[in-house]
């Protein structure tokens, strides 16, 4: 048998290994490359998916409107104003008055302020108006709202809605003499009680108007009012009562000459309206 030179040998086992090594850093690079071009593909595939959906966010337009009924069940419309059809994600309403207060809708949404809108009220073809709360009735107590709706793109629309609060304010104004002995004193005084069944916010008055009858016309002199000039109260809760008074000093005036005093009270949740007292002057 014939001898292989050592020298051979170890030149064909360095080519082997060479070869090996070649072939795991071709390996190695083809798969870098690879890596890249999916990096670039999903990439660009990224970036043309943002540029479509801001494309189409930016051809987004609609307008809302809420409003309630005789029964306070919440509406809210929205009106596709866009060529493309819009998708409803969800909807926002936050109590601007009472920020203490947990829900303003009921029943009781644990995800409130956030209302979820059923699927099938969601979708929204160009040029139609859908009431996005159609499927789910909501009852909407007094006050003033913020309502924010946004869309699966995200584009969103914010307004304000107001529900007053009619016949929960009781008033009762009245003078302390129901005749006013000329050049004496009176105080008027204001009881107001809450009927409501929530609380009501900052109860405000405004400066009584004085309307006079007879000739010479009467006078009256403004001293002092209480709490505050012109009275005003926080938080009234429901079934409580807050007095205000108005001093005048002196009242004079003609035997059967009178004297008007005109206020109006308010509250964030009630629309301002006038409550009026009139004495006789002897």
């Amino acid at each position: 048998m014939k001898n292989i030179p050592k020298f051979t040998k170890e030149k064909g086992l360095s080519t082997i290994v060479g070869l090996i090594m070649f072939l795991i850093l071709a390996l190695t690079a083809f798969g870098a490359i690879v890596s890249a071009m999916q990096f670039q593909t999903e990439l660009i595939t990224t970036q043309r998916t943002i540029a479509d959906e801001s494309s189409a966010k930016a051809q987004e337009k609609f307008t809302i409107m809420p409003s309630y009924d005789s029964n306070n069940f919440l509406s809210v419309k929205v009106t596709n104003q866009g060529t493309n059809q819009i998708e409803i994600a969800d909807m926002f309403i936050v109590d601007k008055i009472n920020t203490n207060n947990p829900d303003p809708l009921t029943p009781s949404n644990s995800l409130h302020p956030l209302v979820s809108i059923s699927y099938k009220d969601s979708f929204i073809p160009p040029g139609a108006t859908v009431n996005i709360l159609a499927s789910q009735p909501w009852k909407i107590n007094d006050g003033t709202y913020d309502i924010k709706v946004v869309t699966k793109l995200g584009t969103t629309q914010k307004i304000q809605l107001q529900k007053p609060c009619t016949g929960c304010l009781d008033v009762k104004f009245f003078a302390t003499n129901k005749e006013i002995i000329t050049g004496a004193d009176v105080t008027l005084i204001m009881i107001i009680t809450n009927k409501a069944t929530t609380d009501l916010h900052n109860i405000k008055t405004t400066a009584p108007v004085i309307t006079f009858t007879g000739t010479p016309p009467p006078t009256a002199t403004f001293v002092n009012a209480f709490p505050t000039n012109p009275p005003t109260f926080g938080i009234l809760r429901p079934g409580e009562l807050v007095v205000f008074t108005w001093n005048y000093y002196p009242i004079t005036g003609t035997g059967g000459s009178s004297v008007t005093f005109t206020t109006n009270v308010s509250a964030d949740e009630v629309p301002l309206f006038p409550v009026s007292v009139q004495n006789k002057i002897r």
